[in-house]
C-alpha cells in the first residue's frame, strides 16, 4: 500500500459519518478467509485469520506495532540478564478474567507452563530451561513478574510473546479445555 493511500483522508473515503445518536442492538456480520479449530492456546491453531478473532477474545503479552518492533502489551515491561538467558516479564496487576480470577504473575506463569507442554506451541519453548522433572523454569515472583530461565542466549524473546504463546487465559480454563 502506498504512503498517500493510508492518510485519513484516502482511508475514509467513501465512510459515512453521523452525529445521530447511537442505537443500542443490530448485528455486524463480517467474513474471514479461514476458520480456525478453536480458541484455546494450547490445543488449537490459529492461523492468520484467527489471529484476528483471537485478539478479540484476549490479551497478549507483548505486540507489534506498524513497524514490526515488539513492545509489551498486557505486560509493561520486559528485562534480562546481561547474557539473555533470564527474562522477567512484568505484567499489570489488579486485573481480572471474565471468571473473576485475578489474572496475575502466578496464573500468566501457570498457563506459560502448560503452553509449554503443548503439541501445538509447546516447540515454542525450546529455549525454555526446564527441571530435573522436566518443568518449564517460568516462575511467578509477586504479583506482577514472570521469569524465564533459558537454556542459551535468547535475544528476541519478547517476540514470542507477541505469538499464540502470549495469549493471556485463564490456566483452569486452558488446561480443562
Amino acid at each position: 500500500v502506498a504512503a498517500d493511500q493510508t492518510t485519513p483522508e484516502r482511508v475514509n473515503t467513501g465512510v459515512v459519518e453521523s452525529d445521530d445518536k447511537p442505537i443500542l442492538g443490530g448485528s455486524v456480520a463480517y467474513a474471514l478467509a479461514g476458520e480456525s479449530n478453536g480458541w484455546n492456546p494450547l490445543t488449537n491453531q490459529w492461523g492468520p485469520p484467527g489471529w484476528m478473532v483471537a485478539r478479540t477474545i484476549f490479551d497478549q503479552l507483548a505486540s507489534f506495532d506498524e513497524e514490526s518492533n515488539v513492545h509489551p502489551f498486557f505486560a509493561t515491561k520486559f528485562e534480562h540478564n546481561e547474557d539473555f538467558t533470564v527474562w522477567t516479564v512484568h505484567v499489570r496487576t489488579g486485573v481480572k478474567f471474565s471468571n473473576g480470577k485475578p489474572a496475575n504473575a502466578e496464573a500468566i506463569a501457570k498457563e506459560q507452563r502448560l503452553l509449554a507442554t503443548s503439541p501445538v506451541v509447546g516447540g515454542s519453548y525450546a529455549l525454555v530451561k526446564r527441571t530435573g522433572a522436566g518443568v518449564p523454569m517460568i516462575d511467578a515472583v509477586g504479583e506482577d513478574k514472570v521469569v524465564y530461565t533459558m537454556t542459551q542466549t535468547y535475544t528476541t524473546f519478547p517476540s514470542l510473546l507477541a505469538a499464540q504463546v502470549g495469549t493471556v487465559a485463564d490456566p483452569d480454563w486452558v488446561a480443562s479445555n
